[in-house]
């Protein structure tokens, strides 16, 4: 009896964990800049209504030239409102909870994450 009880208490328990809010990120640029030089292309991802909506509006391919070494940064916006969002900071601030990965097809490419969270895990915004 003392069990049945002890499992109706737990099973009744008040949730108290709070929820991640989801944040709406509607565009993505990845600023490629050569090493060693101020050659900078920004490549951009954008689909302002957010997932399941329209298409996104652009989603640029980004071409490397052989050879050669880049310097990435990723800034991450949100557009859907006036005056557009800029989330990097906060996902900066909260790095433990986010990391980019970069999925390379037909390439030899390596990638070096420089920037990483308070439990030495790479972020990626930076790399």
């Amino acid at each position: 009896m003392c069990l049945l009880f002890s499992v109706a208490v737990v099973g009744c328990k008040k949730d108290d964990h709070s929820h991640d809010e989801s944040e709406l990120i509607t565009t993505v640029n990845v600023k490629l800049t050569e090493s060693g030089t101020t050659n900078a292309t920004t490549f951009t991802f954008r689909d302002t209504d957010g997932p399941g909506g329209n298409a996104p509006t652009k989603f640029d391919t980004i071409k490397l030239a052989p050879n050669k070494t880049y310097n990435c940064e990723i800034t991450v916006l949100n557009e859907s409102v006036t005056p557009a969002e800029d989330k990097t900071p906060e996902i900066r601030t909260e790095a433990n909870d986010h990391q980019f990965y970069f999925a390379v097809t037909q390439a030899n490419i390596t990638v070096s994450n420089l920037d990483t969270d308070s439990r030495s895990l790479p972020l990626g915004l930076t790399s």
